[in-house]
């Protein structure tokens, strides 16, 4: 890893305690209740560093989520993957690790939230009152 790589994660994971480890080209840290490895940064800032989450490789591929869910999600949603920052055609130097992390973890919790209201799919209700009974769990 490059000193100006080194000092851009430094700036960028300064909330977060992170180790880099021996080949110096990995660095380990938590985010939240996720454990983050991040390698290959090569050519990071302008391509996205290969991010593992709780030692399964970030991915918003259908064999990391519910077939169905996602199918459903996809049904009313863009595909994850093409719009997502980790995508080469989306991808911006001003993106940084935090970012590519936020996302995941929005679009994680938007999937859990899309199969909570899933279940009221024949309830005949308004809509505030579902999302209301949805909050609690």
């Amino acid at each position: 890893m490059k000193p100006w790589q080194l000092k851009r994660l430094n700036r960028e994971l300064r909330d977060y305690p992170f180790v880099l480890q021996s080949d110096e080209d990995t660095i380990s840290f938590h985010f939240g209740k996720y454990f983050i490895i991040a390698s290959d940064f090569s050519r990071y800032p302008f391509f996205p560093p290969q991010i593992s989450i709780d030692g399964k490789p970030l991915s918003y591929t259908p064999s990391y989520f519910p077939p169905r869910l996602l199918e459903d999600y996809s049904k009313k949603h863009p595909c994850p993957c093409c719009v997502s920052i980790m995508c080469p055609e989306n991808w911006s130097p001003s993106f940084g690790i935090k970012d590519i992390l936020h996302e995941y973890v929005l679009f994680v919790n938007k999937l859990i939230t899309f199969q909570k209201l899933k279940m009221f799919k024949g309830a005949k209700l308004p809509n505030d009152m579902i999302y209301e009974i949805a909050s609690f769990f």
